[in-house]
């Protein structure tokens, strides 16, 4: 049986999203404004072998300045939606963006 491998990245960044179609009538109400958050992110990326075809330290690196520049904000998009566009731009294996490390989303390519 042959492994499959993969390699973990895990950062944070900071940044400031709404949710314009917030219902107005519930407790999170201010969602529907701009608010900061502390975005966490962990993500797995596929590799070809037991010597990394890429150094999990660059991925780090170049997926936070991505974030940093693309999600710092204001922005309306939501966890799902940042991650889908991290599995799309980095072609990984999966993607998760909590905010302030507790409650988000998970994305399985």
């Amino acid at each position: 049986m042959a492994a499959t491998l993969a390699i973990i990245v895990r950062f944070q960044f900071a940044g400031i999203h709404n949710w314009p179609g917030a219902p107005r009538d519930l407790d999170e109400a201010y969602l529907a404004y701009p608010h900061r958050h502390v975005f966490h992110v962990e993500a797995t990326k596929a590799v070809n072998h037991a010597e990394r075809d890429i150094e999990f330290i660059a991925l780090k690196n170049e997926m936070q300045r991505y974030c940093e520049h693309h999600f710092d904000g204001p922005h309306t998009l939501s966890c799902e939606a940042m991650a889908l566009r991290l599995i799309a731009d980095f072609e990984l294996k999966m993607c998760r963006v909590l905010e302030d490390n507790e409650n988000g989303a998970e994305v399985i390519a």
